[in-house]
């Protein structure tokens, strides 16, 4: 007996079945991965991240910045706490000014344009202007900048 597998994407429907099945299983493993913790993802914040992973990476697309696998995870995981301390107000402390120092300028303005729509949506008040970074930015553009060196780091390598 032959295993059947579905035919391969073939237009915008199809790749969008295919991409939320795909979300499917990340979401899954978010909520394995947290099941046991002190927060485990509520369904509102899962329902949420359905829709907030991604816009994250569209936006950080634009600034040619690539997820693998594991760094696809490891920005689901970090969206869903996000999303659980918008929903909580709790507040994280201020980051050093070194971590900023280690952002990109286009990756920290994709991260800047995430959270502040996701803000907007929320009612979440983000940090004050000045010279002060909202850490809750901060950490998704220490996201985006990781990815997008691993992903060209990869590129120089294999050219």
């Amino acid at each position: 007996m032959t295993e059947h597998h579905p035919p391969p994407p073939t237009g915008p429907a199809d790749e969008d079945r295919a991409a939320g099945g795909e979300l499917d299983r990340l979401l899954a493993r978010v909520r394995e991965m947290t099941e046991h913790s002190a927060q485990p993802l509520a369904d509102e914040d899962r329902e949420a991240l359905r829709h907030l992973l991604p816009e994250a990476e569209r936006r950080a697309a634009i600034e040619e910045v690539g997820f693998d696998e594991d760094r696809r995870l490891a920005l689901a995981v970090h969206l869903a706490a996000y999303l659980r301390r918008a929903r909580t107000g709790e507040e994280l402390e201020p980051l050093g000014p070194e971590l900023l120092a280690e952002v990109g300028a286009p990756r920290l303005a994709a991260a800047r344009e995430v959270i502040a729509r996701q803000d907007a949506a929320t009612g979440r008040r983000g940090a004050p202007g000045g010279d002060r970074v909202d850490p809750e930015v901060l950490l998704l553009a220490l996201h985006f900048e990781t990815a997008w060196q691993l992903s060209h780091h990869l590129q120089v390598e294999t050219n």
